[in-house]
């Protein structure tokens, strides 16, 4: 962050997309961070019902062990696109970025707090 805070946040959301950035005015900086954090809780409880819809088979058939055994790999199963795989790389792109929103937070307050302490020992003073 530059004196004045008139640098744009960025936060990256590393994961499969590292390299993408994404630009934020300082002063809507908490307000980015507190809609990533929104859907961050969103997503994890989402991975959290789909943990807990395990599938048992509906009969004593080898159909149904199949077909149950086929939707429970979809979903939770450990293959890189199965449901809680896909979510849990998302979940974690999210937090990154509330954290590098959480910092960029700290550095401006501090900034802004640093310049306001300045143009108070200048005799300056705000509207």
């Amino acid at each position: 962050m530059s004196q004045g805070g008139n640098t744009p946040a960025s936060a990256g959301t590393g994961g499969s997309g590292s390299g993408q950035r994404l630009r934020i005015e300082p002063d809507k900086i908490v307000q980015a961070k507190q809609a990533f954090q929104e859907a961050l809780d969103s997503v994890n409880k989402h991975i959290k019902s789909i943990e807990s819809a395990h599938q048992v088979p509906w009969a004593n058939d080898p159909v149904s062990t199949d077909t149950a055994a086929a939707f429970n790999n979809i979903t939770t199963g450990d293959h890189p696109q199965s449901a809680v795989q896909v979510l849990t790389s998302y979940a974690n792109q999210l937090s990154s970025a509330v954290t590098s929103l959480d910092l960029a937070e700290r550095a401006y307050r501090t900034t802004e707090g640093d310049n306001a302490d300045s143009l108070r020992g200048t005799g300056v003073t705000g509207a």
